[in-house]
């Protein structure tokens, strides 16, 4: 199956044969309607599937209880009683209370590594500090086993003073990491982010500062390439025997990253 997510709150399936079934739907515990670009672009973002298990993990949004129109990112996994067609349970494995975001600087691509840890994109949420800030979970890559504990390896893991964002980080110094994946060659992931008017290809290594301090010239640090003027690059997808067998692409696409933007 292809699972998608629809920002405004509901999960698609779709089967070989094409036809679009419903996997989860009503996601979202506030009213998305707003104005697109702008206000409306938040809600539900990022999706990975366990081959193991075919459990659905998704990135979204949801409402303060204590201020409400306030919005944070949590990080979701379902799981389904009839083969993947439809959601029967969810559960909540990372709600990061506090950490207000919107407007695309959100919460969004998920990633499941062959090492079965669950990478997870963190935009800045409009506050550029956020991204230098260890203690907050903004504008970082976060890391977690699929449980929605911290792995252990991550480079500032440290359970004396308890669970906290220091223990999930994995890279930070992101600003707008819209789209990340996991390249088989070298077994690090790479990401696609946006900046204010320059956009940048970047490599995930574990503990590295991306440098977004809210000038064009930061998202330059660590860029493998950077688009100026901005493209606005929102995906990356590497082809490549490991996934999927190569899509059908011949030999000499492999190791390509494909970007949308």
């Amino acid at each position: 199956f292809f699972y998608v997510t629809e920002l405004y709150g509901t999960i698609r399936v779709v089967k070989r044969d094409g036809s679009v079934g419903t996997y989860a739907s009503g996601l979202l515990d506030f009213n998305p309607t707003g104005a697109f670009p702008g206000s409306g672009e938040q809600g539900l973002a990022g999706i990975a599937v366990d081959p193991v298990s075919g459990d659905v993990f998704v990135s979204v949004l949801h409402d303060s209880t204590t201020n409400p129109g306030t919005h944070y990112p949590k990080v979701v996994r379902f799981s389904s009683n009839d083969g993947g067609l439809t959601a029967a349970s969810s559960t909540v494995l990372l709600d990061m209370i506090g950490e207000s975001q919107g407007q695309s600087h959100q919460i969004s691509s998920v990633t499941l590594h062959p090492d079965g840890k669950l990478l997870v994109h963190m935009g800045d949420g409009f506050v550029a500090a956020t991204a230098q800030d260890l203690d907050s979970y903004r504008g970082k890559i976060l890391r977690m086993n699929l449980d929605g504990t911290p792995a252990s390896d991550n480079p500032f893991y440290d359970l004396g003073d308890g669970v906290n964002s220091r223990d999930y980080i994995w890279a930070y110094g992101v600003r707008n990491a819209f789209g990340g994946a996991w390249r088989a060659l070298d077994g690090l992931q790479y990401t696609v982010e946006n900046g204010p008017s320059v956009d940048r290809i970047g490599k995930v290594v574990p503990g590295r500062n991306f440098g977004w301090t809210g000038t064009n010239a930061s998202m330059l640090t660590h860029a493998l390439y950077a688009w100026d003027p901005a493209h606005g690059p929102v995906n990356i997808a590497f082809v490549q025997p490991e996934t999927f067998g190569g899509s059908g692409f011949p030999a000499d696409k492999f190791d390509h990253a494909f970007v949308s933007e």
